[in-house]
């Protein structure tokens, strides 16, 4: 595995994380020095990306461009918005507004 891969290359047990756990969402905002207030979690996978986004108290947007259509979106997990495409995901007025 690639996991297998880094402990040989490197001698030293990787830290596995992400989606959608929310370490990963820290570790990428940290250096950018952006507050979760300002972030919008975008993604077209409800189980890993939309849950990544809740999970880290991130906005987060649903594009119906991947895994699934609204019809097969699961009960329990609900993002901020649900676009169809990224035409719609341009006209959202929270990247319109500034």
């Amino acid at each position: 595995t690639i996991v297998e891969a880094v402990r040989t290359a490197t001698g030293v047990d990787p830290l596995v994380i992400g989606k959608p756990h929310q370490p990963i969402l820290e570790m990428a905002l940290a250096p950018l020095g952006l507050r979760k207030a300002e972030v919008v979690f975008i993604g077209d996978n409800p189980y890993t990306d939309i849950s990544a986004g809740i999970n880290g108290g991130l906005a987060t947007v649903l594009i119906l461009t991947g895994v699934m259509t609204k019809s097969e979106f699961p009960e329990g997990i609900q993002p901020d918005w649900v676009v169809a495409d990224y035409d719609e995901l341009s006209a959202l007025e929270i990247f319109n507004s500034r």
